[in-house]
């Protein structure tokens, strides 16, 4: 558990170093704070997991501490933004970021009409 536990909080201490002192306000920034904190989530959910299956049905109770931890924990996934929106912006990002792809020596932009990229394969041989 205390490795799980460092692991996340390797991550989200990158996360923050990599958006530096002044972060930019861009979607690049937002995704790299967001997927840390994904993991973060993640890794907290599964340790608190756990946790509950060591301690068993007393971890419940009120004055457990584990009873605090399993409903933070749990409240973390509907802060924004959830788990499966942050992979969703990651990817969104992640294709933005790769707007040129190269293929046979000479790049086409993703963002080319497909009429204009079927005419400019047509133009060079498939490869066999």
């Amino acid at each position: 558990m205390s490795a799980r536990l460092r692991v996340a909080k390797w991550a989200l201490l990158a996360a923050v170093a990599e958006a530096g002192e002044d972060p930019a306000a861009d979607e690049r920034t937002l995704t790299t704070l967001m997927v840390a904190k994904r993991h973060a989530v993640c890794e907290a959910n599964a340790i608190v997991d756990l946790a509950l299956e060591v301690v068993g049905g007393s971890a419940f109770f009120r004055r457990s501490p584990l009873d605090r931890a399993y409903r933070d924990v749990r409240a973390g996934r509907f802060h924004p933004i959830n788990p499966e929106a942050t992979l969703a912006l990651a990817g969104a990002t992640a294709l933005a970021e790769a707007r040129l792809t190269t293929w046979e020596g000479v790049r086409y932009r993703t963002a080319r009409p497909r009429s204009s990229l079927r005419s400019a394969l047509r133009r060079s041989p498939l490869p066999a």
